[in-house]
């Protein structure tokens, strides 16, 4: 995966801050850059990209990381598409995003959020389960405890 702009953008930025931080914040500039370096190079998604999906997903690219949004609806895949994630209330931006249907899905995926509502959450889990790598996980954004029943 190759890094955006905007993530090389951050590199440039950290790497710049050291030669103004004492030594006692080296280890901080450190740790930020190997994670930023990590992300960059696993694959992750929002599985049920809807409202909240998407605004999670516009904020994620936003800062850099790339994330793959998937949704069912695909008049809301096509609009993303087409014209990227807006978001409005107390930040306005729009946002370009990579999105897709459950069908247009492929490959293997690091980390898959699931933001569908629970009550599909056994078909969903064992679609997903063919989508992630060896030491893949599935990572719950949803409301009530849903935890036992996808572990």
């Amino acid at each position: 995966m190759i890094p955006n702009v905007q993530t090389n953008k951050i590199r440039k930025k950290l790497l710049e801050s050291i030669s103004r931080k004492t030594n006692s914040q080296y280890i901080t500039i450190i740790n930020e850059i190997i994670i930023l370096q990590f992300i960059t190079i696993m694959r992750i998604a929002i599985y049920g990209a809807g409202s909240l999906g998407t605004i999670l997903g516009a904020f994620i690219s936003k800062a850099g990381i790339n994330i793959e949004l998937i949704n069912h609806n695909k008049a809301h895949v096509e609009a993303l598409q087409t014209m990227g994630a807006q978001i409005t209330g107390t930040v306005k931006f729009t946002q370009k995003v990579t999105a897709y249907t459950p069908n247009e899905m492929s490959g293997l995926y690091d980390i898959i959020f699931l933001m569908t509502k629970q009550q599909h959450n056994k078909d969903v889990v064992q679609l997903l389960k063919n989508y992630l790598t060896r030491d893949g996980v599935l990572v719950t954004f949803q409301n009530g405890l849903p935890e036992m029943l996808i572990a």
